[in-house]
């Protein structure tokens, strides 16, 4: 799963083709190379826009054109210039960056949650559980932080000062971010734990179905397969 994703364009007059985007700092107009998983091969793209989504695509942006370079033995090497500061660009970021504020990484006892990190302190205590589309926080006074056990955790929605659930899909503001956020706040010495009591994101909705020209879908297969022929996968179980 991309939390980003990006839409791009092969060919100038083309339509645009989801694609899987780890990185935070791609913006419209720039020229990326694009890894074709099934064709086992890379294109060249230029992209449109990237959107919070949380799908699994096909294909993935591996950098931007500039920052190909050649070695002295003839190997392609991605040479970029890293984002200055913290960049949380994937969920390994945010655990990183999570794992260095004092959370502890819990196994959750409901298949809901992928993995829950949980924090305990004299005044507030606090829990993110992390969702397939999305990321919950739980607040509670005091340091007791209910249904642990060892390195297991049994989360119960309706203890505590709040339960919020966010959702990745079309989340408005960057839930990496903003989980980030949360979980600096929560050990300040008098936290303001109220912006985070709002849910962000929206449940995400079936698969679009493809309700496009017949051409529009030979133009789109051909440009991502290099004219094979062979039926091409977009994202969330949708072949052309």
């Amino acid at each position: 799963m991309s939390y980003r994703i990006a839409h791009v364009r092969f060919t100038k007059s083309g339509r645009t083709y989801p694609v899987n985007c780890h990185r935070r700092d791609l913006r419209k107009g720039d020229i990326v190379v694009v890894e074709m998983a099934r064709e086992e091969t890379v294109k060249v793209a230029e992209l449109d826009s990237v959107e919070f989504l949380n799908r699994n695509c096909a294909n993935s942006i591996l950098g931007k054109r500039s920052e190909f370079q050649r070695t002295a033995d003839g190997r392609q090497v991605i040479d970029r210039d890293v984002p200055k500061g913290d960049s949380l660009e994937t969920l390994g970021d945010l655990f990183d960056a999570l794992k260095g504020m004092g959370w502890l990484p819990f196994r959750p006892t409901s298949s809901v949650w992928k993995v829950v990190y949980a924090k305990s302190l004299p005044k507030f205590s606090g829990v993110i559980a992390f969702r397939k589309n999305g990321i919950d926080f739980q607040a509670f006074d005091g340091p007791e932080i209910p249904g642990i056990v060892g390195r297991q955790i049994t989360i119960s929605v309706g203890e505590g000062r709040c339960f919020v659930r966010n959702w990745y899909y079309h989340s408005g503001v960057d839930l990496f971010d903003f989980t980030a956020a949360f979980a600096s706040e929560l050990v300040c010495d008098d936290p303001d734990l109220e912006p985070y009591f709002h849910g962000t994101g929206q449940k995400p909705p079936k698969p679009p179905k493809l309700e496009v020209e017949r051409d529009e879908l030979a133009e789109l297969r051909n440009a991502l397969n290099g004219g094979t022929g062979e039926p091409v996968y977009l994202c969330d179980d949708v072949w052309i």
